[in-house]
């Protein structure tokens, strides 16, 4: 693969409810780049292969496998020379190893959008969204958010990858400004196609 020719992987992610999917469908439109999403492929899997009625191991499982698929999905756009928008909620540690074997095998560079939400405000949201019923009854909303109320996840951390990071702070989704954030992301990524350029 020559310079010109190497992927840019747009990584959005951070904990539940922090606006990752509004975030993502946005960029991906102003971007023009496809958007592979965990939750689009789970909700699929759902839909062929069950919600679990509540089946908490189920649940994980799916969430297993929709995972195999977004990286699978991810990698071979990659090595055909397609930049693409990944958008997840992934943990640093089980991630940042496949996500960064992807790169650099297809020659691909990482721009991350990692967004973090204070953990009350999050739970809150969660929890009204839950509540609300409007996602696919296999995400166990209710189920999850019980859990997080018990036993809040960890502080969010972005992924142990190379390349750009850009942290937004969306507790207050009335400040967040998703122009700027927009060309934050489109910078990037002719920073990268510039140096390609350079270097070829």
């Amino acid at each position: 693969m020559t310079p010109e020719a190497s992927p840019v992987l747009v990584i959005v992610t951070g904990p539940p409810a922090a606006g990752k999917t509004t975030l993502a469908r946005r960029l991906a439109r102003e971007l023009r780049l496809p958007l592979v999403a965990n939750d689009s492929i789970k909700e699929r899997l759902y839909d062929h292969l069950g919600a679990g009625d509540e089946d908490r191991a189920w649940s994980s499982r799916l969430g297993a496998a929709s995972f195999d698929l977004l990286f699978d999905h991810t990698r071979q756009l990659l090595l055909a020379g397609v930049s693409v928008l990944l958008e997840a909620y992934m943990y640093r540690a089980m991630s940042s190893p496949t996500l960064r074997a992807m790169v650099e095998e297809a020659g691909a560079h990482a721009v991350q959008v990692v967004l973090n939400t204070d953990p009350a405000t999050s739970l809150a949201r969660y929890e009204a969204r839950a509540l609300a019923g409007g996602r696919h009854p296999g995400h166990l909303d209710l189920v999850r958010a019980a859990e997080m109320r018990a036993a809040p996840p960890p502080p969010f951390e972005p992924l142990d990858l190379p390349g750009d990071c850009i942290e937004v702070d969306t507790t207050d989704f009335a400040r967040v400004d998703y122009d700027a954030i927009t060309e934050r992301v489109r910078l990037a990524i002719r920073q990268v196609r510039g140096e390609q350029r350079r270097s070829g």
